[in-house]
């Protein structure tokens, strides 16, 4: 994947392009992880899901700083075939998020610059051994 950005006085206007994939789905028996998450005076992150099963899914984005400590953790709770999306309101700079969820989902972050509101979209994307 690759971003390109200019820094103006409106903050940062950028575009990002993906490789691969748009979204991994995540279930209780993956591992999947939302990297370069920051929330600070001038950016904030939002994260959100599609819960793809037929019933209630609790999905948690544990936030992880850059060193691997973990800050908190946001739970959405989702009714069958639906999304939502809600802040990470802890500070973190080049953090990550690890999913968790209780069964099928879709997750991601949205990284946005508070001046320009450009935002980066960050899937979850499944960790492979």
């Amino acid at each position: 994947s690759a971003e390109v950005f200019t820094d103006s006085p409106s903050g940062k206007y950028k575009t990002v392009v993906t490789s691969g994939a748009l979204l991994d789905a995540v279930s209780n028996l993956s591992q999947a992880y939302s990297l370069g998450i920051t929330v600070d005076a001038s950016t904030r992150t939002n994260v959100g899901a599609f819960n793809d099963s037929d019933g209630t899914n609790e999905i948690n984005a544990d936030v992880y700083s850059a060193a691997g400590t973990l800050l908190s953790t946001v739970t959405l709770t989702l009714p069958a075939k639906s999304w939502a999306q809600v802040a990470v309101s802890t500070n973190v700079t080049n953090g990550y998020i690890r999913w968790r969820t209780s069964a099928l989902a879709y997750c991601y972050a949205v990284v946005v610059d508070n001046l320009s509101n450009d935002g980066t979209f960050i899937p979850g994307a499944e960790y492979a051994q």
